[in-house]
């Protein structure tokens, strides 16, 4: 594939050169793990529904630990998920900075309007407990193992990463549809979904550029982890 000639979004040489050792069967995997977790997550939610048990944290260990088996069994490094030391800084730098908006225009306002919050120990083990590896997870699976793998199957950048962005929608749309109704008592209604669905695709396109200028997971990861806060800053408060 001739990635200089098609890419639409600025890339890490690194990240190009990789993208040219994927194969079918590295595709077909990734997409075979997408299937998987949907099967998890629809299991989890009718766990939850019927026994009133919250597994998310057992869905993201299963999210990292099966994307890092793959990798294994295809011999690939860490470097192939954007985990090295190579743009460490830059990739670190790029992530804070554009985290600042989101946490001085939106986080901040939102917790400081919540009438009881839990204690800073609490929110602590949450934050960068549980958020954190919801960030990691969904960023080590999203950004950094299926959209690469996905250009074996799919040589357009615009449609590999349109493909890559739904595929990251459709992963929320369950939790969505439980989280409304569990809010609302109603189904939820089409035009709210599809609106999720095009800010989750969205999400993808932004945090993925910020994944490959880099070819490093700090920076998506960063961003990701202050954009859970604004999305659902409900979950760290009674």
């Amino acid at each position: 594939m001739d990635f200089n000639r098609k890419k639409i979004i600025s890339t890490d040489k690194t990240y190009e050169n990789m993208l040219k050792n994927y194969t079918k069967a590295d595709a077909f995997l990734a997409i075979g793990l997408f299937l998987f977790f949907i099967l998890l997550i629809s299991a989890l939610i009718w766990v939850a529904m019927n026994y009133m048990i919250n597994l998310s944290f057992f869905l993201f260990v299963m999210m990292i630990a099966s994307t890092f088996i793959i990798m294994r069994i295809r011999k690939q490094k860490l470097n192939t998920v954007g985990i090295t030391n190579v743009n460490f800084l830059k990739s670190l730098v790029l992530g804070v900075v554009c985290s600042i908006p989101v946490v001085i225009f939106v986080v901040i306002p939102r917790l400081a309007a919540i009438e009881r919050p839990m204690p800073l120990n609490d929110i602590f083990i949450l934050s960068f407990g549980f958020w954190f590896l919801v960030s990691f997870g969904e960023e080590l699976f999203g950004r950094a193992f299926l959209q690469t793998r996905i250009y074996a199957l799919i040589k357009s950048d615009f449609w590999a990463v349109f493909v890559g962005g739904l595929i990251f929608a459709i992963l929320h749309i369950p939790g969505r549809i439980l989280s409304y109704y569990s809010t609302h008592g109603e189904s939820i209604h089409m035009p709210e979904l599809v609106s999720n669905i095009l800010v989750w695709i969205g999400a993808h396109v932004i945090l993925n550029i910020m994944y490959r200028k880099y070819n490093s997971i700090v920076a998506p990861v960063i961003l990701h982890f202050f954009l859970n806060f604004t999305i659902v800053p409900f979950s760290l408060f009674f």
